[in-house]
C-alpha cells in the first residue's frame, strides 16, 4: 500500500466499534477495542457441520417429506366409513329422483292416454 492510500484509511478503526452515548455521532463519541470474538459455546462445536452438509439434511428430510405425501407410486387411499356413507347417500338421493321422475313421467303419460281416451299407449322413450 502506498503512502497515498494510508493517508485517506488513517481514520478508518478496524479493530474497534465506535459508540456514542446520544445515539448520533457527535461530540461524545468513544471508542472500544474490539478484544477477542466470543468463545464458541462447547454444545456449538460438538454438534458443529459445514452449512453445506446442513442445507443438503434439510434438502433430503423435504424431499423425503415430499415424496411420502406425493408419490405417484402409492395405492390410493381407501374410502373410509365417513366418506362411504356419504358416497351412499348421495347414490339414494339420486336413485330417488331418478324414480320420482319416472313415476311422474309414466302419471303424465296415463293421464294423456286418459284425455284423448286411447286404450293403449306404449311409451317411446
Amino acid at each position: 500500500m502506498d503512502s497515498a492510500a494510508r493517508a485517506s484509511l488513517a481514520g478508518f478503526v478496524s479493530t474497534s466499534v465506535l459508540t456514542s452515548s446520544d445515539g448520533l455521532f457527535g461530540d461524545n463519541v468513544e471508542e472500544k477495542r474490539v478484544t477477542e470474538a466470543p468463545a464458541p459455546r462447547p454444545e456449538d462445536t460438538a454438534g458443529y457441520k459445514p452449512l453445506y452438509e446442513q442445507l443438503q439434511e434439510r434438502k433430503e428430510q423435504k424431499d423425503s417429506e415430499w415424496k411420502e405425501k406425493n408419490n405417484p407410486f402409492a395405492p390410493p387411499k381407501g374410502v373410509d366409513e365417513e366418506e362411504f356413507e356419504y358416497i351412499q347417500d348421495l347414490e339414494s338421493k339420486r336413485e330417488d329422483v331418478e324414480r320420482k321422475r319416472q313415476a311422474q313421467h309414466e302419471e303424465d303419460l296415463a293421464q294423456f292416454c286418459k284425455e284423448f281416451e286411447w286404450s293403449s299407449c306404449y311409451c317411446v322413450c
